[in-house]
């Protein structure tokens, strides 16, 4: 039986490769934890990108959060889902 790696869906993603980041995108990472279920399980975009414009999130905070869609988008590229 042969195991296939998965990617990680946006949220551990990010808590796990941010948490500790300084700047913008850390502070995305910590906020996106301590909102916690707020923010979804899974692998789109739209979903967290609402939640953000719902919050009224800063316009730093929403250009940290494309900076990291598209390092995520990087990171499962890797990946055949």
């Amino acid at each position: 039986m042969k195991i296939v790696a998965r990617a990680k869906c946006f949220y551990s993603w990010m808590v796990e490769t941010h948490i500790k980041s300084d700047g913008l995108i850390g502070k995305l990472a910590r906020d996106m934890k301590s909102d916690g279920s707020r923010f979804t399980r899974g692998w789109r975009r739209g979903r967290n990108e609402a939640y953000l414009n719902m919050v009224g999130a800063s316009e730093g905070i929403m250009k940290a959060f494309d900076a990291a869609w598209a390092e995520y988008e990087r990171y499962k590229a890797g990946f055949k889902n």
